[in-house]
């Protein structure tokens, strides 16, 4: 399915700025991928403490179904 774009019921999640600063830095999508994803995940997790484990993104199985264990791994390592 191709994507239509985004709806104006559409929620956001805030980037920080630096991360426009670095994105010349990041070679592999697997770190943007991976980047983009702990940063929706902490924005929308409850707490004053927000973390996230490597267990916890790949039991995901949405997010992973368009990434192996390797490359979250990858991802990970770089990110």
């Amino acid at each position: 399915m191709a994507f239509s774009g985004f709806t104006s019921s559409e929620t956001f999640t805030p980037v920080p700025d630096s991360l426009f600063r670095l994105l010349n830095e990041i070679t592999e999508v697997e770190e943007l991928k991976v980047t983009l994803y702990v940063l929706w995940r902490l924005e929308h997790a409850e707490g004053s403490l927000r973390y996230l484990t490597r267990q916890e993104i790949l039991d995901d199985t949405g997010f992973l179904s368009g990434m192996s264990v390797t490359q979250v791994d990858a991802g990970l390592e770089k990110a």
